[in-house]
This record gives C-alpha cells, structure tokens and sequence, in this order.
C-alpha cells in the first residue's frame, strides 16, 4: 500500500509539472546514505549571479509544487531560483526507510 501511494503521488506530481510557465534544468542530485545513495530531484530556473533563492517545501508529505505559482512572479523579477524535493517526495527517490 505504502509503495502504491507513493506511487500515485509521483504520478500526479509528473502529470502537474507538465503545466509550469518557466522552464529550468533539472538535475538529480546523488545523496550517500548508510542506506545506499539515493537521487533528490532539483530543478533551477532563471540565472541571476547576486539574487539566488531556495525553495525549500515542508513535509512529510509535501513536494515542491506548491512553489510552482511563483513561476508567474520570480522570472520577471529576475531572480534564479531552485526547487528541491527531499527524499520520499515527488520526483525524489522513495526510499523504504
């Protein structure tokens, strides 16, 4: 159940990024765990050499869509910007543990 959710939600968060204004390159970050290593999912928007910002979401459970509205402000405004979503969110590996 817990793996079909997670599932789901990397689904509907695949199909919802689809829709964002800004473009960006996304990156997948490896991350060393006593676990193994694991891939977090960033993406960065703009570039701006002096006004750089991190976008850093909530959880458990939140991703970093919530953030996506600000693709109809932060370009404009000139400023480079990164999404993350830590791991067991989103695009992120799902690790069991």
């Amino acid at each position: 159940m817990k793996s079909w959710f997670a599932l789901l939600i990397a689904t509907l968060a695949l199909l919802t990024s689809n829709t964002t204004l800004a473009g960006g390159d996304v990156k997948m970050i490896p991350v060393q765990t006593p676990k193994g290593t694991f891939e977090v999912y960033t993406r960065k928007v703009g570039d701006n050499p002096k006004i750089k910002l991190l976008l850093l979401h909530g959880g458990p459970g939140a991703t970093h869509e919530y953030f996506e509205i600000l693709d109809q402000y932060l370009p404009a405004q000139d400023i480079e910007y990164y999404y993350y979503d830590q791991l067991g969110s989103a695009f992120s590996d799902q690790p069991d543990e």
